[in-house]
């Protein structure tokens, strides 16, 4: 289960040293109009809670927490009882995992879905190219390199001949 908004706060306050007030000060961001209040970060930490609030002060605790917003969004969703329970890998990408090219996002999610699969075929795509299917154990066992079919007969040799 994903962390509560208490629960990130005060692991912050904790690993940090810091207090609420200091929390508060530094969910001022550049565009931000103002800080989340002392109170408000001293009433998160102690789980009153009744709704998911504004954008502003989800944006000010996630600088202030150094997380991703996604993270302060569902930390509230878990403190007013909305299962959250399926984000639990959501929670740990870093704030920029989005800037990553299309392709590496697409690879990432491959790899993952392999690791979720024990024997069962997976088609690994690139942007445009979809490849040949082959078992994720047999590349993991190195019977065959990642592109290529398991009965190809080039699959364990590089050509480098150009017509």
């Amino acid at each position: 289960m994903p962390r509560t908004i208490s629960e990130l706060i005060q692991r912050h306050k904790r690993l940090y040293d810091e207090s609420y007030g200091r929390i508060a000060r530094r969910s001022v961001r550049g565009e931000g109009p103002r800080p989340v209040s002392t109170a408000s970060v001293n009433n998160f930490a102690l789980g009153k809670v009744k709704e998911i609030p504004p954008l502003a002060t989800i944006r000010g605790l996630a600088h202030a927490l150094n997380l991703p917003e996604v993270t302060i969004v569902l930390g509230f969703a878990a403190e007013i009882g909305i299962d959250v329970a399926g984000a639990r890998f959501a929670e740990r990408l870093p704030p920029n995992v989005d800037t990553l090219p299309e392709h590496q996002l697409d690879a990432l999610t491959n790899l993952i879905r392999a690791m979720l699969r024990s024997d069962d075929q997976l088609t690994v795509t690139d942007a445009n190219t979809a490849l040949p299917s082959v078992s994720d154990s047999d590349v993991l066992s190195g019977r065959v390199k990642p592109g290529r079919q398991r009965d190809d007969p080039d699959a364990d040799t590089q050509s480098t001949t150009s017509s």
